[in-house]
């Protein structure tokens, strides 16, 4: 059986090589199936130690292990700048960090600490300080000279946009470049927006020097330059002097299984979507952007990609990647440890990058349940996906937008929430 996946996806490992660059496309499984039914958040019960470990429990977000087998100063200030990073003080986990390079005698550590740093100025974007830091990186540099960017609204939050589904079901809406109309897809595995070089001249993008060897989700590499938008509108929202990637056209064309024809335009990509509060109604084809906060415990964060703190059905904490441009959800190695699924099977996943198609065995799991919040989500026929998306932690899959197929996706990270609701939920 082959299966293409759909998820452009931007990983940010440029601070420490070259962009990256995951281009694959998905036509949704028919294997792939969901329930929801509303059930409360298991009760919270001490669990059995899991990590002998500091470290490994930290990466595995297992945040009572970590804490457990933290001993002395310094693993102590490590947790409390997780802490901050969790709770949105970005600034504050970038301080903490910092001083942690600083502090630390150990040399390992002192180079992890520094990317964490330096991923939260990416977060941040903070390209001069970048650029102090890495000044052989191409990308880092061209962004450095970028005037200042700023955000802000025109019109009133909560009015309603449409929104459009790709042939591969990732969430489109229409955005204005310099003024000119748009539809690109909403992808927030990409870490940084990305327009066609077919549009990129014609809307008024300003280029900049420099071009680099993006990695892509096989072994080809695609070449891309950089550019950023005087505006990008979408909806109420405003950004100015917005960083963007310029992909060559025909690394954003595809050919699916069924013969059809895929092109995309363009990308709006993390480095935007994160300043929103969005909600994203698949099943009747419009989203809002809110005012106010989702009404639900914090479980959302980002660390070199959006991430997800979320439950098995039994109470095990684990941390999902949230990738909106993927069409289905997957997992990943370490939850097939912690679940040990009674039954799994073998299959040839095939994926297309920016320049051609690589095929590669995975495990698929017959039977999955995740709990978001206060609703439990049963799939079926769930892959193992191999790519490591996110920086330092071991993240157990990631979340498509199968979930939220005929539903509402929140997508709220300056309020640190994430939750799928059925219509009306």
């Amino acid at each position: 059986m082959s299966r293409l996946t759909c998820a452009l996806a931007l990983a940010f490992a440029m601070l420490f090589s070259n962009p990256y660059l995951s281009v694959a496309q998905s036509s949704p499984s028919a294997g792939v199936s969901f329930t929801v039914r509303q059930r409360p958040a298991p009760a919270e019960k001490p669990a059995p130690p899991k990590f002998k470990k500091f470290w490994p429990a930290v990466q595995a977000a297992d945040w009572a292990d970590a804490r457990r087998l933290a001993a002395g100063t310094e693993w102590e200030e490590t947790l409390n700048a997780f802490s901050q990073l969790r709770q949105g003080f970005y600034a504050e986990a970038e301080t903490a960090f910092q001083a942690l390079e600083a502090s630390t005698p150990h040399e390992k550590l002192r180079g992890l600490y520094r990317r964490l740093h330096h991923h939260l100025l990416f977060l941040q974007g903070k390209w001069p300080e970048l650029a102090e830091e890495d000044t052989n990186n191409v990308m880092i540099q061209a962004f450095a000279r970028i005037p200042g960017e700023r955000f802000g609204y025109s019109g009133e939050k909560g009015n309603e946009y449409p929104l459009r589904i790709s042939t591969t079901g990732c969430p489109m809406a229409e955005v204005k470049i310099n003024g000119n109309k748009y539809w690109f897809w909403l992808d927030t595995g990409a870490s940084l927006s990305v327009i066609s070089s077919r549009l990129a001249e014609a809307a008024g993008v300003v280029f900049l020097e420099g071009e680099a060897d993006i990695a892509t989700s096989t072994s080809a590499k695609a070449r891309t330059g950089f550019a950023y938008a005087d505006s990008l509108e979408m909806g109420p929202y405003r950004l100015y002097n917005h960083p963007v990637l310029v992909m060559d056209t025909a690394n954003l064309q595809f050919t699916l299984d069924d013969g059809r024809q895929l092109r995309i335009d363009g990308i709006v990509g993390w480095n935007a979507l994160m300043r929103m509060r969005l909600e994203l109604h698949y099943g009747k084809g419009y989203y809002r952007i809110l005012d106010e906060s989702y009404d639900a415990p914090r479980n959302f964060f980002w660390m070199g990609y959006p991430i997800v703190e979320l439950q098995s059905e039994t109470g095990v904490p684990l941390a999902f990647g949230l990738d909106s441009g993927s069409a289905n959800t997957s997992l990943s190695a370490p939850i097939f440890g912690k679940l040990k699924p009674k039954k799994v099977y073998r299959d040839t996943i095939k994926v297309g990058g920016a320049a051609g198609f690589e095929q590669y065995e995975t495990r698929i799991a017959p039977k999955t349940a995740l709990q978001v919040g206060k609703y439990l989500f049963e799939l079926k026929d769930v892959r193992e996906e191999r790519e490591e998306h996110a920086f330092f932690f071991k993240l157990d899959g990631t979340i498509g937008s199968d979930l939220a197929r005929g539903g509402v996706m929140v997508v709220d990270f300056p309020g640190g929430r994430f939750g799928v609701l059925p219509e009306g939920g």
